[in-house]
């Protein structure tokens, strides 16, 4: 039997660098966040032919969002960030999120796959819990996701339409060269 993957393998970072013209700047959405969880929001289309006694249905488009919870005691940057946008109530910000499969390593030791996607931030509450002061909301998907992999050392994603179909060596901190074919 196999161990079931933990929730604390899949890892989300925000890239908090809010100049579009300098590189990003990926944080884990990690110390304080106290849910994000992903929701799919699949559209279906049904219909039934005039030969079939039974409907068919397909998913024709997803509309994905991330609610999510945090504790505002927290130093995390990522926490900070959304804390200014409910704060100020700023409109239309979008950022992206990383989210990658820490045990899915695809060069050692700290590659790993992983997938970007542009989010709208949505701050909805503010101090609901009467002990700790808490802010929530939702992240809702804009444009489409993005494969790739994810260096957790140097915090940087390489998009895989980078290096699709060819041979990538892969450099980390110990100055080691990893080649994988992709």
């Amino acid at each position: 039997m196999r161990a079931p993957k933990l929730r604390s393998s899949v890892l989300a970072y925000m890239n908090i660098e809010t100049d579009p013209n300098l590189l990003p700047d990926y944080r884990l959405m990690g110390e304080g966040f106290t849910n994000l969880t992903q929701l799919k929001e699949p559209s279906d289309y049904t219909r039934r032919f005039i030969t079939d006694d039974n409907t068919t249905t397909d998913i024709i488009r997803y509309a994905s969002e991330v609610q999510y919870e945090v504790d505002v005691y927290s130093p995390n940057p990522v926490i900070k960030m959304i804390l200014g946008i409910t704060d100020a109530e700023l409109l239309s910000v979008r950022t992206d999120v990383v989210t990658v499969y820490a045990d899915d390593i695809v060069a050692p030791p700290a590659y790993c796959s992983a997938f970007k996607r542009r989010y709208l931030i949505v701050p909805e509450r503010l101090g609901e819990d009467i002990d700790v002061l808490r802010t929530g909301g939702r992240m809702i998907a804009y444009g489409e996701k993005e494969d790739g992999t994810f260096d957790r050392e140097t915090g940087r994603f390489i998009p895989r339409s980078l290096y699709k179909g060819a041979v990538v060596s892969q450099y980390n901190r110990g100055r080691r060269f990893y080649t994988k074919e992709v």
